[in-house]
């Protein structure tokens, strides 16, 4: 076998062996796989977690990334944004596309938990009205635990929400 540039080949005078086909199969199918896993840039934030630093940047605020609080029940529920002041905020992202019913349902738990643990905690639950379907009552449980449920697109109620 030799090497030649970016191309590996093999003479083969008496043709091929099982074996030899074998491997140069499998060596075929790792380079495919190696290929389709390669990212030649890496991968940006989504629409909805950029727009909610840039709110935060407008604000001046500094949020927590990937903090974690203990509830009564459950300990350790991690939020995307935790943004800690007299009233400390939290926020989440529904990250899930399509249906969001049954991650509706989690959170509507997990916020109860934590608000019984933190009485001063203001949630709120951001999401991409193009990748999820937020039915009525979805939007029903959002609206209901969260001080704000809304879509990413709307950052003027998010800007409201931040100044009040």
């Amino acid at each position: 076998m030799t090497l030649d540039g970016l191309e590996l080949y093999r003479w083969l005078p008496n043709g091929l062996s099982a074996v030899d086909i074998h491997v140069f199969a499998e060596g075929l199918v790792n380079i495919a796989h190696l290929y389709y896993l390669h990212e030649a840039k890496p991968r940006a934030l989504d629409v909805p977690d950029q727009t909610l630093r840039r709110v935060f940047t407008d604000h001046n605020v500094e949020a927590e990334a990937g903090y974690t609080l203990d509830g009564r029940a459950r300990k350790k529920i991690r939020l995307d944004y935790y943004v800690p002041s007299a009233r400390p905020t939290a926020f989440q992202i529904i990250r899930r596309h399509g249906r969001i019913l049954s991650t509706m349902e989690q959170w509507g738990f997990r916020w109860n938990d934590l608000r019984s643990q933190h009485p001063d905690l203001r949630p709120a639950m951001i999401y991409d009205p193009h990748h999820q379907d937020v039915d009525a009552v979805s939007r029903a449980i959002g609206e209901e635990v969260c001080e704000l449920f809304c879509s990413y697109e709307e950052t003027d109620r998010i800007h409201e929400f931040l100044d009040a």
